[in-house]
C-alpha cells in the first residue's frame, strides 16, 4: 500500500488521562489517585488561563495538552521541593501555591507580534 494511502492516527482532541501522562512520565508519581489529582489541578488551572473554547486566539489540542503535561511535572517538582516563598499559614499547617509557569502560560496564550505604527 503507497504511503498516501496510510491513515495516520487522529490526534487526541482532550485532556491528557492518567495513563496517557504516565507513558509520556517516567516519573510521575505512583499513587493513581494523586496523579489523577494532580492531571486534574493542572486541567483546572489550563483551562482558566487559555482564551474560551471559541476564541479563534485558543490554541490546538497539542498545545492544551503540551501545556498539562508541563504544568502537572511542575505541580508535582513544587509539591517536592521546600518553597522559599508564596506560603501561607504556620508551622505544619501551611498552604504553598504555585502559578502558572511562564512556559505554560507561552502555551496557552502565544505572544502575538503587535506593529508599531508611528
Amino acid at each position: 500500500m503507497p504511503e498516501d494511502d496510510v491513515e495516520s492516527p487522529a490526534a487526541p482532541t482532550t485532556w491528557l488521562t492518567p495513563e496517557e501522562a504516565r507513558a509520556r512520565w517516567l516519573d510521575a508519581p505512583e499513587d493513581e489517585a494523586q496523579l489523577a489529582e494532580l492531571l486534574e489541578a493542572a486541567r483546572e488551572a489550563c483551562e482558566a488561563y487559555a482564551p474560551a473554547e471559541d476564541d479563534p486566539e485558543r490554541p490546538g489540542w497539542p498545545a492544551l495538552r503540551r501545556a498539562q503535561e508541563t504544568h502537572v511535572r511542575n505541580l508535582w517538582n513544587a509539591a517536592l521541593a521546600a518553597p522559599s516563598s508564596g506560603d501561607f499559614g504556620e508551622g505544619s499547617y501551611t498552604v504553598s501555591t504555585h502559578p502558572l509557569d511562564w512556559h505554560v502560560k507561552q502555551m496557552l496564550r502565544p505572544a502575538r507580534a503587535v506593529p508599531v505604527v508611528g
